[in-house]
């Protein structure tokens, strides 16, 4: 069974008679005394009210330290300090100068602002009662402070050991968390084992010394959560509790008074859907899975919660709420959030650490809201905005802007309720990642915004952009934001990338960063691109697998560490037909219906047993899967099927599978809903049914379904959007015609049509039968040739071959000027497309060729013809030729030295020719249908072999010529063709 450790940021901190908390927003707030500068503030005022804590907005996690002592109204605590990390990884701390901040002072005072420690990357970080302990991003672990009992795990002991800056602990590079507790310091590994060292008292292992360096305690290898006070508590994966260490006031589950060690780690009763834990200095609180908030220990100031101050042996549940989501236990008071955004705080609250002025100086014995904001979360790197397009094209953008500029209006940086920018503009295509957008307007412009330190908005600058910003080029029609980068194809099928490049995840055969786009190689066949952090993932219209950048994710079960700086084929497949990636997982589909997945599988979200997948694994047998989706934070997955029907699964902490707590490892089926279409946030999904509405449900505490309330919701929730409705433009008729002329569109949903435009022109109107599967419009003026632009409800649609504006004809040149029968002549000039008949002289040419740019014209000089002006004429007009074609008479062989062979005889439909014995020299071969049609021709260079294939394979039985034209014969052959 997989589990993962957790060291997930905290976004609420209670210490010595204050209280530190983290707005959505990523600013810092703080409550209560504020002596020694606890509070950050810059002051020594004590605040009864949160006030902010500088101008910062990219806090991440807050833990504070120090004395624990009792506050009466006579004299302040002992002292405080506070340890927290911002977004970047870099680690900052304030408060009493006692040698707990992480860097030297001179002189000694007490800071009362937060003052850099260390640029990191740091991923946790923990302030102990006198010492602090911190993992960084390689995973080595490092400590400072007071060593008296060897808490620092140096090898050293005594108070002269002290350190005042992080100095590593040991090699290791395995650490997940480490939290730091009264003395002694506890730590789980990556591989799910517990350590601990310092007081031997409080290790956790029956009758040890003081330990000067981490020790494992037991062989369990399967804990999640940690926390250390004068006691520790720990979670295991199979939701379990276990504490060990000093028992004083019955935090420990057992009717005793008296300080005991309870030795190794024991379970504490029978429960197993503990999911949140925190020690105070004498008192515990813990969430439950169900979102139940339970207390017990010491109770003297009503920090348990529970409307007493009765000690309370066993936890008791504080209030009837079933919405608790983060919890924080100091020494004499308590604090959580709930779901819905709010702080809540109880227990001695004489400094005012509550943030409630009116009960400064007195006890709070059940929890009181801090005020009436509900906007109080933990910040995320993922994305908590949520975008969405209504069927006329409009924008529509609410949620959190996650300090990014994610809502893309401008400097607003939080939305609860929908709100359309960019207007009047109309957009078809959105991709969103982690800090910015890319969308993609009906004029098949590109537009982006957000965050741009890498470049990845692709406007030429490392510029943030809080409202979107228009990149090069056009005639975009896919498009892929990545975690810093940006990918998208156009309508020629180029692929183009911009933005962090260090992996090569660009693929352009550098690690330069781009700050606009640059194309990927040379194809025009790309369909399909996904972007992940480090590493990209392509499809090509052959259903081939592609990929680039850092290695791990390819799919191709390598374990090589060499970054891959341009496309690499992924396998042998060639039935690959969607993508969809998050940084740490892929979803795939094959053209027989067949779902595959491969990557991280902690979760489950692969959809199968087991753990990391490097190769392609099926999931299930299931044949009918038509589009699957990866959640952004890469912990579950959604999936459609052809019968409309949607699957989650993986992680439902937050609901975002829309079922009840479980989280299932296999696809299951969400209700009996027909679904249209669903996209996955990084703990919220979006979904449209069938009728058009869309539905939310998972994490809402950034107003991401747009509803006038922040809240968790298991089960889908209907919101005021209507967006899309299934569409389809499959083809049209005629292929060419003059201005005014009707042309016809077929499909499905062309009700739901925005505009309809001829080579960029858009027509005024048009009318759509009853079903919404034929669409009838008339060539615009000014229209010119070019492909049919329909833009639907998600998306602009193509046709299949551009639509020719037929105007008259004009002649530019042709080539050759003289020739013998049985030539290929080359006519270039305009308007040809829609030639109806051509003339050599006064004699009609049939099996003529057009390119689709209506600029070439081709024909094969008849055998009987003797020159002459040559005319083209179409409905509009005739053009003619300033001057003759003359006509060679080639000299009459009869039959080269060797005659030329052909095989096979009969040749068999779709099957290649070989010729025989062809002469020297450089020859053409030109295939003419039993009408006269051309269908095909060939040319070797003067040095070729005397037997070549014919690079031509009939798709259609019949007679056909082969004319060999050479510089001094031209040579006839029929084929007949079964």
């Amino acid at each position: 069974m997989s589990h993962a450790v957790l060291a997930q940021p905290e976004n609420v901190a209670v210490g010595n008679g204050h209280l530190l908390a983290i707005h959505a927003d990523g600013t810092l707030w703080g409550s209560g005394f504020n002596g020694d500068g606890r509070l950050g503030d810059g002051t020594t005022t004590a605040r009864p009210r949160p006030v902010q804590i500088g101008t910062a907005t990219t806090w991440r996690t807050v833990s504070t330290g120090g004395g624990q002592g009792q506050l009466d109204s006579q004299f302040d605590p002992d002292y405080a300090f506070v340890v927290a990390l911002q977004t970047d990884g870099s680690m900052w701390s304030w408060g009493s100068f006692s040698g707990y901040l992480g860097y030297n002072l001179s002189p000694l005072a007490n800071v009362l602002s937060p003052r850099l420690v260390s640029a990191g990357p740091w991923v946790c970080a923990s302030a102990g009662f006198n010492h602090s302990a911190a993992v960084r991003a390689d995973g080595t672990l490092w400590t400072w402070g007071n060593n008296t009992l060897g808490q620092l795990g140096n090898g050293s002991i005594g108070i002269a050991t002290s350190l005042t800056t992080p100095t590593q602990v040991g090699t290791d590079t395995d650490w997940a968390s480490v939290s730091a507790g009264r003395y002694y310091t506890v730590a789980l590994k990556t591989n799910g084992t517990l350590w601990s060292w310092g007081s031997g008292l409080s290790v956790g292992i029956p009758n040890s010394p003081d330990l000067v360096r981490p020790t494992q305690v037991g062989t369990a290898s399967n804990w999640t959560r940690i926390c250390a006070g004068l006691f520790s508590l720990a979670l295991r994966a199979d939701g379990t509790l276990w504490g060990w260490g000093i028992d004083s006031y019955n935090h420990l589950f057992r009717s005793v008074t008296t300080n005991q060690n309870l030795g190794p780690p024991t379970q504490l009763g029978t429960g197993t859907t503990w999911s949140r834990i925190a020690c105070g200095d004498d008192h515990a609180l813990a969430i439950k899975t169900d979102g139940t908030l339970w207390g017990w220990g010491f109770n003297l100031e009503g920090m348990v919660g529970n409307g007493t101050r009765v000690d309370a042996v066993a936890p008791v549940q504080v209030g009837a709420a079933t919405t608790w989501e983060r919890v924080a236990a100091g020494g004499y008071t308590s604090a959580t959030t709930q779901a819905d955004g709010s702080l809540w705080a109880w227990g001695d609250s004489k400094a005012g650490q509550t943030g409630d002025p009116s009960r400064t100086f007195g006890r709070l014995p059940v929890p009181v809201q801090v005020d009436s904001t509900t906007t109080w979360a933990t910040p995320a790197t993922n994305p908590r905005a949520a975008l969405g397009l209504r069927t006329d094209g409009a924008l529509w953008t609410w949620g959190d802007d996650f300090s990014a500029g994610l809502l893309g209006d401008g400097p607003v940086a939080y939305r609860q309720t929908m709100a359309r920018i960019d207007s009047p503009a109309t957009y078809i295509r959105l991709s969103g990642n982690e800090r910015h957008t890319l969308a993609l307007r009906a004029d098949s412009t590109l537009w982006a915004w957000g965050d741009n330190q890498f470049g990845q908005l692709g406007d030429g600058t490392t510029t943030a952009r809080l409202a979107p910003v228009a990149i090069s080029f056009s005639r975009w029609k896919r498009i892929a934001a990545g975690g810093n980068g940006s990918l998208a194809i156009r309508a020629d099928g180029t692929l183009w990338a911009w933005g962090d490049n260090a992996y090569g995840q660009l693929g352009d055969g550098t690690t330069t960063r781009r700050l606009s786009p640059v194309q990927v190689g040379t194809g025009h066949d790309w369909a399909q691109v996904v972007s992940l952090t480090y590493c990209t993932l392509a499809l090509r219209t052959d259903g081939t697998l592609w990929a680039w950048g850092e290695p791990g994710m390819f799919g191709n079960g390598s374990t090589s560490t060499v970054n891959q700086l341009t496309p690499l084929r992924v396998g042998a497949v060639t039935t690959w037909t969607q993508l969809s990636a998050s940084e740490t997982h892929v979803l795939a589909l094959r053209t027989d219906g067949s779902l595959w997945a491969w990557g991280n599988n902690g979760f489950g979200q692969l959809g199968t047993s087991g753990g990391f997948r490097s190769s392609p694994v099926r999931i299930g047998t299931a044949t009918d899967w038509a589009s699957v989706i990866a959640s952004i934070d890469g912990e579950f997955s959604l999936a459609l099927k052809s019968n409309g029907t949607l699957w989650t699964w993986g992680n439902n902490s937050h609901g975002q599978l829309g079922r009840p707590a479980t989280s299932p490892p296999v696809p299951t089926q969400l209700g009996n809903a027909t679904w249209a279409a669903a996209a996955a946030g990084a703990t919220y999904t979006l979904a449209v049914r069938a009728d058009g509405t869309l539905w939310e449900w998972g994490d809402n505490r950034q107003g991401q379904s747009g509803l006038p309330s922040f809240s968790l919701r298991p089960g889908s929730v209907q919101t005021n959007l209507r967006p899309v409705m299934p569409f389809a433009f499959n083809s049209f008729s005629p292929g060419a015609g003059v201005v005014g002329a009707t042309v016809t569109l077929t499909g499905v949903g062309l009700g739901a049509v925005q505009a309809v435009a001829f080579g960029g022109v858009s027509a005024p109107g048009f009318t759509v039968n009853a079903g919404g599967t034929v669409l009838t419009v008339a060539v615009p003026i000014g229209a010119h040739s070019g492909a049919i632009a329909v833009l639907g409800p998600d998306g602009t649609a193509w046709g299949a071959s551009p639509f020719q504006v037929l105007a008259a004809p004009v002649i530019s040149s042709f080539a050759p000027g003289t020739a013998a029968p049985g030539t290929t002549i080359t006519i270039t000039g305009t308007g040809l497309l829609g030639a109806t008949s051509v003339l050599l002289g006064s004699m009609p040419v049939t099996g003529f060729v057009v390119n689709a740019a209506g600029t070439s014209l081709t024909f094969v000089v008849p055998a009987s013809s003797t020159g002459g002006f040559i005319s083209v004429s179409n409905s509009i007009g005739t053009a003619t030729t300033a001057t003759p074609l003359a006509i060679v008479l080639a000299t009459a062989v009869s039959a080269p030295s060797a005659p030329i062979t052909i095989a096979p005889i009969p040749v068999q439909v779709g099957q290649p020719v070989r010729l025989g014995n062809l002469p020297v020299g450089a020859v053409t071969v030109v295939i003419i249908s039993s009408v006269g049609q051309r269908v095909g021709s060939v040319a070797w260079p003067t040095t070729h072999s005397a037997e070549e294939v014919l690079d031509w394979l009939p798709t259609n039985p019949g007679l056909y010529m082969l004319s060999l034209q050479t510089q001094a014969q031209v040579i006839t052959r029929r084929v007949l063709v079964e």
